[in-house]
């Protein structure tokens, strides 16, 4: 049995997958960037109690590691667009619209159907608006980025109310008869 191995659902990006990955990322982040979102770079690591702060399914996902300088427990970036919240949070406070976007490794400490733990996200946020011209610029991006990746069937699943009954509000009646109001389930 070889010595260099990885442990299980994690991965090398060979050259070719590289250099894809690559390819993909700067076209999507000078798109971003062409709608006026900034770029942040969200640490590899945080504190875990700030982590916390966003919920029992990130905690569940963060690998946790002890800080050898403070004794004080880490967590290893799950997921960028908590981090981005806590950047506009904390450090953006001058505006009251900030356009961030981020892009970057992420490490799961459990893998979706047998796909690698280690991810690499890619995003946008749009902080201190909440108009619907604001959702609606998110959407057309988000269509935009899928576009540019090649993906050509795009479905939206969009869960917030207003958008919907103004979609339905446009249509003709008979056009949605078979269309169901999204429900909101309580756990």
């Amino acid at each position: 049995m070889s010595q260099w191995r990885l442990p299980e659902n994690l991965k090398d990006l060979l050259p070719h997958q590289a250099k894809k990955l690559e390819l993909y990322r700067r076209s999507l982040l000078d798109l971003f960037d062409s709608k006026g979102y900034q770029l942040v770079i969200p640490s590899l690591v945080e504190y875990i109690d700030t982590l916390n702060a966003h919920g029992k399914d990130l905690d569940l996902d963060t690998y946790k590691v002890v800080d050898q300088l403070t004794g004080k427990m880490m967590g290893v970036s799950s997921d960028l667009t908590t981090q981005t919240a806590r950047i506009d949070a904390y450090l953006c406070k001058n505006q009251a619209v900030n356009k961030l976007c981020y892009a970057g490794p992420v490490l799961r400490t459990k893998s979706l159907r047998g796909q690698s733990r280690e991810l690499y996200q890619i995003g946008l946020e749009c902080f201190g608006d909440t108009s619907f011209s604001t959702d609606i610029d998110v959407q057309k991006t988000l269509i935009e980025s899928l576009k540019l990746l090649n993906i050509k069937e795009i479905v939206l699943d969009i869960n917030h109310l207003d958008i919907y009954n103004l979609i339905i509000s446009r249509l003709d009646p008979v056009s949605y008869t078979h269309l169901t109001l999204p429900t909101k389930r309580i756990v």
